[in-house]
């Protein structure tokens, strides 16, 4: 195989004529070598912290997603540009729930290792030249996932600045509550945002959108647990983060019904803090997915857009005061 074609040379009509030979055999075998990975989890710590996250379902659903993407990375019928962008979604996929980048690699290095066992002495040599080419594009390919992902927040955090509404001379803080949850709305796999403060122990809403299970729409009330919660954080500024709904001791069996009966599967609760250090709101975000905190990245992400929130709050009710 030409190796000055790489990673072109594992699409061409050679790979693909040798794959389509090895169709069955890589069929047979999908399923319990992501099997075989998915148990040697354990073995690698950066994967333990998601680890601890997932469900026994979420588990079995991954599982199910990890067999696929094998199957089409190493099917005959998948073109070089059709990998990239399935596995460039991949990546997007895995930075937001902050999956170790070292984790992605020890699979690929597991599957070769694990399919090389079933391949025959005269087709080693060209199969495991062709598996190499294609996992690493593979991964190269989920690593432009990851920037893309890095740069929509970049992006999304830079337009997060203060309306005009909110600092215009009848400054209005629900105004400003309302523009800031419409953009934060529209941040890939956020299902719904509830901006407020505190106020005793009471918790008052200025502004709800999207999917909010526990959080009235009419009435903008929220149901004790949940405001137990936004109170803890008003009083010690200091983030909660539900990385799954199904296994969260602040949430009755009640509220965690709510949440994955309305698609809801981790839960985020800021202060938002102005400028001048001083709490001016929390911000409530509920996302479609367990683990949307998870990773050093998504809490710099999210902690950034909490200030962003807290500084729009303060310049709107300080125009208010003057």
């Amino acid at each position: 195989m030409d190796t000055d074609l790489l990673p072109y040379a594992a699409y061409n009509n050679r790979a693909i004529e040798l794959l389509s030979r090895m169709q069955a055999i890589i069929s047979e075998h999908a399923n319990d070598a992501v099997e075989s990975f998915y148990r040697s989890l354990n073995d690698i710590p950066e994967a333990q912290s998601i680890i601890s996250i997932l469900s026994e379902d979420d588990f079995d659903f991954l599982k199910r997603k990890q067999v696929q993407h094998l199957l089409l990375l190493l099917s005959p019928g998948t073109a070089m540009t059709d990998q990239a962008l399935l596995s460039r979604s991949a990546g997007y996929r895995h930075a937001s729930i902050g999956v170790d980048q070292l984790v992605l690699k020890k699979a690929s290095e597991h599957y070769l290792k694990y399919l090389l066992n079933f391949i025959g002495r005269s087709d080693f040599s060209i199969f495991y030249q062709l598996v190499t080419m294609r996992l690493a594009f593979d991964i190269k390919s989920q690593i432009d996932g990851y920037k893309d992902y890095e740069l929509y927040y970049i992006n999304a955090i830079d337009g997060l600045g203060v309306d005009s509404e909110c600092i215009g001379p009848v400054a209005d803080v629900n105004a400003c509550a309302r523009d800031m949850s419409r953009k934060i709305v529209q941040i890939p796999f956020v299902e719904g945002v509830v901006i407020g403060n505190v106020h005793g122990e009471a918790v008052n809403i200025s502004y709800r959108l999207g999917i909010t299970p526990g959080v009235d729409r009419h009435t903008r009330r929220m149901r004790l647990e949940l405001s137990k919660i936004v109170t803890s954080v008003w009083k010690d500024r200091n983030p909660v983060y539900i990385q799954n709904v199904e296994n969260c001791p602040l949430l009755d069996g009640h509220d965690m019904r709510r949440c994955l009966s309305a698609g809801v599967r981790s839960i985020g609760v800021w202060p938002c803090q102005g400028a001048g250090g001083h709490v001016e709101g929390f911000l409530m975000t509920f996302f479609k997915y367990p683990g949307a905190m998870h990773g050093e990245q998504n809490i710099i992400y999210w902690s950034t857009i909490s200030q962003k929130v807290g500084s729009a709050l303060e310049a709107s009710m300080a125009r208010r005061i003057t």
